[in-house]
């Protein structure tokens, strides 16, 4: 099982964070995507322990470049489970 926290701020115009919770160790990916469900950025793609993990997403693309605002979404896939949460960015 797996559990995703809600960002915060939500709004966020800079960094916004959220946790994920494991019941047991799993591969993970955690991704941003826009809401035309492109891939913006990869948060978290490895072999984690159970427990509570800690995210941050600093509003920027792969590229390192500021992404415009809009509605994003934070999505968590682990040992066939998911978890998605909204995130808007603001100017």
């Amino acid at each position: 099982m797996i559990a995703l926290t809600a960002p915060a701020p939500n709004p966020s115009a800079g960094e916004a964070q959220s946790s994920l919770e494991l019941s047991r160790a799993s591969s993970v990916d955690v991704s941003v995507y826009d809401a035309s469900g492109r891939l913006v950025r990869v948060l978290e793609r490895d072999l984690l322990s159970s427990g509570r993990h800690a995210l941050r997403w600093d509003g920027r693309d792969a590229r390192g470049s500021r992404c415009a605002p809009g509605v994003f979404f934070v999505r968590a896939v682990a040992s066939g489970s998911t978890a998605v949460r909204r995130l808007i960015r603001a100017e």
